[in-house]
């Protein structure tokens, strides 16, 4: 689903730049 890419990728922008 759209949702849980856009989740992915918020997470990995949190982990690259917290």
């Amino acid at each position: 689903m759209m949702v849980a890419i856009i989740y992915f990728i918020l997470k990995t922008l949190v982990i690259v730049v917290p």
